[in-house]
Order: structure tokens, then C-alpha cells, then sequence
């Protein structure tokens, strides 16, 4: 046994809160006629496991049954794209009343990937990327966050633009821990030795 453990050298996880922004409801920025992102940052290298987001509607039918998302580099705002995906997603109400009189709803993307410590840009559109059909689906505001989150109107340009607000979600997963080092040789023969001398004493017990 002990043995093993000093040849174990494989990478392994442990479960950890990764980032939450929750929800305060007074506020939200639309994105259905709109790609919107917003940062949050890693300290340690994590295995992705989900995305949550928090949504306000005016009705149920404002959300189209799927969603675009997408985790983008840090640059000045959103960079380079590193992941991405449209998912068909059940949106489950809260209970909860939001501005404008709005219902909250809560979305669960499953995804797997993984994330070095760095700073990093959660972007969402309601339907799929470059959607420009308006309807009341806001993705909620939070009072937790880095920079206020920006947003993309493709009826108007390319650039992103200041929300004015922080937005609701979570990032999933496990924390990634480096590999046990490897064994000194001075270990290794101590292993070795302690092993050939526990055997030859059940020989000795033996031959008595």
C-alpha cells in the first residue's frame, strides 16, 4: 500500500464553489435582440461542469427553448472565443418577481471543459448567435461581480457596450489539483528495503 501511494502521480479533483453572482432582481439586460457577456475570474485551474443563469420574462414564451452561449478569453471586454454551444434548456421558474413586474427563471447549461486560473467572460443569447428578434427575456442583474457586463446589438454594430450592471450566474465545477510528485529514489529504496526485511523475518517465523 505504501508503495502505491508514493507511485501515485496522476492529476485529480475536488469539489469546490467556483463562481456565484446571485440574483437581486432589479434589473436585467435583454437578451434575446442581444448577445450579452460578463466576467468572473478563477484563482486555481478548474474542471467546467455547468453554467447557471438567472433570467427575468415578461412571459414563459419570451424564451425561445434555446440558448447560445459562449466562454470568451479576457481582453479589453470579451476576446477570443474559447467555448461554445446552442442548448435546449428547461427553464425553471422561481416563484420569485423581478423588475419590472417579471417573472425569474433559472437555466442549467451542462458543459465540459476546463479553465486555467485567469479572468474569463460568460456571454448569452437567448435563441442563437445573432438573433434580432426582440422579445422580454433579460438576463437578471446581480450585486456581486468584477466589471459590469456589455453587451452586443446587432441592429446596431459590432462593438460591445456598457451594460450598466452586473448579471446573475454560476460557474460549475471541481477544482483541478496538480499531480503527486514523484518519488525521491532514497523513498523508493526505503519502500523497497522495508518490504525485503519484513519478508525475511515471516521466514525466520517460518523456519522457528
Amino acid at each position: 500500500a505504501a508503495l502505491t501511494a508514493l507511485l501515485s502521480t496522476s492529476a485529480f479533483v475536488q469539489a469546490a464553489s467556483v463562481v456565484t453572482n446571485a440574483p437581486d432582481r432589479v434589473y436585467g439586460t435583454n437578451m434575446s435582440y442581444a448577445l450579452v457577456a460578463d466576467d468572473f475570474t478563477l484563482v486555481n485551474p478548474y474542471d467546467i461542469t455547468g453554467v447557471r443563469f438567472w433570467t427575468l420574462q415578461e412571459t414563459a414564451t419570451d424564451y425561445s427553448g434555446s440558448v447560445y452561449w459562449a466562454i470568451y478569453s479576457n481582453g479589453t471586454g470579451p476576446g477570443s472565443v474559447l467555448f461554445d454551444g446552442t442548448a435546449v434548456l428547461t427553464a425553471n421558474a422561481t416563484g420569485q418577481l423581478g423588475a419590472f413586474g417579471y417573472d425569474e427563471y433559472i437555466f442549467d447549461i451542462p458543459v465540459t471543459f476546463q479553465l486555467a486560473a485567469g479572468t474569463y467572460w460568460l456571454a448569452l443569447q437567448n435563441d442563437f448567435l445573432g438573433n434580432d428578434e426582440a422579445t422580454e427575456m433579460l438576463w437578471g442583474s446581480s450585486a456581486t461581480g468584477g466589471e459590469n457586463g456589455v453587451y452586443k446589438d446587432f441592429q446596431i454594430g459590432p462593438d460591445w457596450l456598457d451594460t450598466e450592471a452586473n448579471h446573475a450566474f454560476a460557474i460549475l465545477g471541481d477544482r483541478v489539483l496538480p499531480p503527486n510528485p514523484a518519488p525521491e529514489p532514497g523513498s523508493l529504496a526505503l519502500v523497497a528495503g522495508g518490504l525485503i526485511g519484513l519478508r525475511l523475518v515471516r521466514r525466520q517465523r517460518q523456519s522457528a
